[in-house]
């Protein structure tokens, strides 16, 4: 049972995040240096930590967020996986894990105390504030169907039924059993895996339901597309946001309800690197994969780890008027990324743009079968006919060029990953596996 001093430090949390998020750019880099030096005081009790910043040459008491942070490696999954009781600073006794969703076939644990799932919990009440929800909404989140979290003191406010319980729900649900439970709770807030909420909204509106009405509409854990978007608003009227969140570290970036398309960075107690294959930075506004360092991880500190996500910060701020900085949306995942044999590299943002205006496309799904082959699966409507076909295949191959070999397959269903996230990318080397 988490205690009174739990919850009072979510309260105040609650508060800090929603003051610090007005806060200018400067006073932000002030906060978030004396947490990166706190957060790398405590790294240092650790034999793992320890040892990293002895071979980098970093005092914790003189880091910063520049060169003194770019020093230290890239901290991978399979390390964290590995090393995982040499990075505590706490005894394990005291904390408790959180296991991510397994994207990439082995689930990765990280572990918190309760007063830091309150900071985590704090994250998501800034958003929910920024998106006009309500303490005692009645929410349904469709993902994995994974029990949430039983520790910390939001889920010890909802088993006391001080707030409202969170209906969840599988995507792996089939879709009239989905659509008869939102009948029922009417949720003011409903969430979820960016596919599920997108297959939901057509069920919906294929069985002409019109009183499904949520006044919140977000998503998560994996792209948005278009199609998406304007399913989200012809179902439920309203147009979704998209929140940018892991397991391991809680939400990371949001989208700005006032500059839609815009992702505000939670950067007053995370540090969000945007780097190139090698670990380094890149320069504003080009992509490259994002690595975090939390600032609130005070038990298991966590260095520059890599998410295998692909994202652009923004050079500019937000016309909301808040400090933190901004990113675009993510664009896929580094391990789904085709490399044609010109050298080029091809995500889910840039491939999908050849099917995001075609209403007739319901899901997709690219298949590298050679170094300059493609198969494209595709999820039709009946609105679907050769002419389609044929120009899909022309705007395909209107951004690949001739020299790569598009074969388009229709097919009858496009299967979910086990942990029910959706994979548009499949590269040469995992299809050979498979």
């Amino acid at each position: 049972m988490p205690s009174v001093t739990a919850v009072l430090s979510l309260l105040a949390a609650i508060r800090a995040r929603r003051r610090e998020q007005w806060l200018s750019p400067e006073q932000l880099r002030t906060l978030r240096l004396s947490r990166l030096r706190a957060v790398a005081a405590a790294a240092a009790r650790t034999p793992y930590w320890a040892a990293v910043f002895e071979r980098a040459g970093v005092r914790p008491e003189t880091i910063d967020e520049g060169p003194g942070l770019e020093r230290l490696p890239i901290l991978e999954k399979s390390t964290l996986q590995e090393q995982v009781d040499g990075m505590l600073a706490v005894p394990v006794t005291r904390l408790f894990a959180m296991y991510s969703s397994g994207s990439t076939g082995r689930p990765v644990a990280v572990y918190r105390s309760e007063r830091e799932q309150a900071a985590v919990s704090a994250l998501h009440a800034r958003i929910w504030g920024a998106y006009g929800r309500r303490p005692f909404d009645r929410q349904v989140s469709i993902g994995s169907g994974h029990p949430a979290a039983e520790r910390g003191p939001v889920a010890m406010l909802r088993r006391s039924g001080l707030i409202p319980a969170m209906h969840r729900l599988s995507s792996f649900d089939p879709l009239s059993i989905q659509v008869a439970a939102l009948r029922r709770i009417k949720p003011d807030t409903l969430n979820g895996y960016a596919v599920a909420i997108e297959q939901l909204a057509e069920a919906v509106i294929e069985s002409g339901v019109r009183d499904i009405r949520p006044r919140l509409v977000y998503t998560g854990s994996m792209t948005t597309s278009e199609r998406c978007r304007r399913l989200v608003q012809e179902a439920f009227g309203v147009r979704p946001l998209d929140v940018y969140a892991t397991m391991e570290t809680g939400p990371l970036a949001w989208e700005c309800p006032e500059s839609p398309g815009d992702y505000h960075l939670n950067d007053d107690v995370q540090l969000l690197e945007i780097v190139d294959d090698r670990g380094r930075r890149v320069p504003d506004g080009e992509t490259g994969e994002v690595v975090i360092t939390p600032l609130t991880a005070l038990a298991h500190p966590l260095f520059r780890y890599r998410l295998g996500d692909l994202a652009a910060r923004r050079t500019y701020r937000c016309r909301c008027g808040r400090g933190l900085a901004l990113m675009g949306q993510v664009e896929g995942r580094i391990t789904e990324i085709i490399r044609i044999g010109d050298g080029r590299a091809l995500n889910s943002a840039l491939l999908g743009a050849c099917f995001s205006d075609y209403k007739e496309i319901r899901r997709w799904q690219a298949h590298q079968t050679g170094p300059d082959t493609l198969r494209i699966l595709l999820m039709t409507t009946p609105a679907w006919t050769e002419q389609t076909r044929d120009a899909v295949l022309a705007t395909t191959r209107g951004l690949l060029g001739d020299g790569v070999r598009v074969d388009l397959m229709v097919v009858e269903e496009i299967p979910l990953a086990p942990n029910g996230k959706f994979q548009t990318m499949v590269p040469l080397a995992r299809e050979t596996a498979g």
